[in-house]
């Protein structure tokens, strides 16, 4: 019984792993031209999700990004976790393992994200806002560190490279 109620778990925190890489991939999305029915998805998404997220466009991107991979980060340590406990072989244990962890990254990272934004308007992740909200205000010192240490790089290329006269 420990192993399927295990393997439940993962498959929900994967489920998670979806929701925050879909934002991540929603938002870097709006910053391309699209067209045709990724287009209106996308509007759908500005007009009735985004708002309730309160995210600033700017933000967003770093926001969700960085969700997405702290997630990542969750699930594949679950899972690397309960395959080290629960295989009993080793060399079953890393063919499961890096199985497991590439379905993943390529199944739950990239494609189901990329065939929602494809095939699903924005609104199927409405009942997930408020899970989202929570985790962007728990992420929210990291991404403040994390924003701060971009703006003093970036301070240090305007030092490095002084306007020139003309």
């Amino acid at each position: 019984m420990a192993p399927f109620l295990y393997t439940i778990g993962v498959l929900a925190l994967t489920a998670g792993l979806v929701i925050f890489s879909y934002l991540d991939r929603v938002y870097r999305e709006l910053g391309r031209v699209v067209s045709g029915r990724v287009r209106e998805h996308l509007e759908t998404f500005e007009a009735e999700i985004e708002p309730r997220l309160h995210v600033e466009r700017k933000r967003g991107p770093l926001t969700f990004s960085l969700l997405a991979r702290l997630w990542l980060v969750l699930v594949a340590a679950l899972t690397a976790r309960g395959v080290l406990f629960f295989v009993p072989g080793t060399w079953e244990a890393a063919v499961e393992m890096i199985f497991f962890l590439a379905g993943e990254v390529v199944v739950a990272m990239q494609f189901l994200p990329a065939l929602l934004i494809a095939r699903a308007s924005g609104g199927w992740i409405r009942p997930f806002v408020p899970l989202v909200r929570a985790l962007q205000i728990l992420i929210w010192p990291v991404q403040a560190i994390l924003e701060l240490l971009i703006s003093i790089l970036h301070l240090s290329d305007e030092a490095e490279n002084p306007p020139k006269a003309e």
